[in-house]
């Protein structure tokens, strides 16, 4: 059985019944620079690209998922807006626990994509790093720059 790994993870081809210690150890090297190619461990041992194919719906995936994180904090800052407005005028319905609880979900996923896209760029795959920050600055021009945008030009400051 071949396994292939990117550049500078070679991996010994048969465990060492002596040394199961070290063989664990250079099981789990981390690739340390940038590389270019289709071969990537993304995350979890059942993500790995070894073809073209899975390699560019990896990366669409995620970019999408660089979007979604993008979004999700544009989305947070409004939710606080919202519930820190209504609680100011009363206009709270529900009891003022379960908006910290929904605030709170949107910060753990928030949390968790931004963990997992920080750890798909220690994949140090050049492509996978790219479409990250351009997942998310897609986002921001969509999502952010124009309030940006318009704060600036009615002369406030961000």
């Amino acid at each position: 059985m071949e396994m292939s790994s990117p550049p500078g993870m070679d991996m010994p081809s048969a465990p060492s019944s002596d040394d199961n210690m070290s063989h664990d150890m250079t099981m789990h090297m981390m690739q340390m620079t940038f590389y270019w190619g289709k071969r990537a461990h993304i995350l979890f041992d059942g993500w790995s690209t070894n073809n073209l194919e899975k390699y560019l719906f990896s990366l669409l995936g995620i970019f999408f998922i660089a979007i979604f994180h993008e979004w999700l904090a544009t989305f947070r800052a409004s939710a606080t807006s919202f519930v820190r407005a209504s609680k100011e005028t009363n206009n709270l319905k529900s009891p003022f626990l379960l908006h910290r609880l929904f605030l709170t979900g949107l910060f753990a996923v928030h949390a968790i994509t931004g963990y997992a896209l920080m750890l798909m760029v220690m994949t140090f795959n050049g492509g996978i790093f790219i479409v990250i920050i351009a997942g998310l600055s897609v986002a921001h021009f969509f999502f952010k720059g124009y309030n940006e945008v318009a704060t600036v030009v009615a002369g406030h400051h961000v």
